[in-house]
């Protein structure tokens, strides 16, 4: 995943729609950031405070979203729609932030991964899904790493935390945990990868695998 970026848009919960985000002063809404991150991409997304997420967001395009300042922020996902997709064509990285659910029950992963995702020092908690993968659903031959973080509290019909489809690949990388997640139809409580799935662990912690 590329880390080198051209543009840097700050958000903020109070954030305003009429101006151009490159300031902490002139911080954008978290929908607003998204747009302009994908039109200037390769892009980045500091989040001052924290941020809603309420409707489906599309990513096509390389954006990194992490947090100003030194303290992780967290971005809520406020609706039983809300979601974040990484399409093909999309690169995301999320570096240290938290991506919460609030238990809200939704009918699919709050992150669902078509494309290239990363997670670096990223917690996602709090997500109930009624169909694959409670945290992250990964699609097709889509590719997800994780290192430095905590996927808990979250459940699924298969998949708790993370579900695999046919041809995608999964890297745990150090520290990354995922534990405490529930399979409702008891396969995969924290991960389900589906046989054809390609799977690392460098140094993680996985509880309930299937595979």
């Amino acid at each position: 995943f590329s880390t080198m970026t051209q543009h840097v848009y700050f958000a903020s919960l109070a954030g305003s729609t009429m101006t151009d985000g490159q300031l902490i002063s002139t911080a954008v809404d978290i929908d607003t950031a998204l747009a302009l991150a994908q039109t200037y991409a390769p892009a980045e997304i500091k989040i001052i405070d924290s941020a809603n997420i309420s409707t489906p967001k599309s990513i096509t395009a390389d954006i990194t979203i992490g947090s100003a300042g030194f303290s992780r922020k967290t971005i809520m996902f406020t609706s039983t729609t809300a979601s974040i997709n990484v399409q093909t064509a999309g690169s995301l990285q999320f570096s240290s932030v938290i991506l919460d659910g609030l238990s809200l029950s939704r009918t699919q992963a709050p992150l669902m991964v078509m494309g290239n995702c990363s997670l670096y020092n990223t917690d996602i908690k709090n997500s109930i899904s009624g169909a694959m993968g409670g945290a992250v659903n990964v699609s097709g031959a889509a590719s997800l790493y994780m290192e430095r973080g905590l996927i808990t509290l979250c459940s699924a019909s298969y998949g708790g935390g993370i579900y695999c489809s046919p041809n995608s690949t999964l890297g745990i990388g150090p520290g990354a945990i995922v534990t405490g997640n529930t399979a409702t139809m008891g396969l995969g409580g924290d991960v389900f990868l589906d046989p054809s799935a390609t799977y690392t662990n460098t140094g993680g912690t996985v509880g309930n695998l299937y595979q």
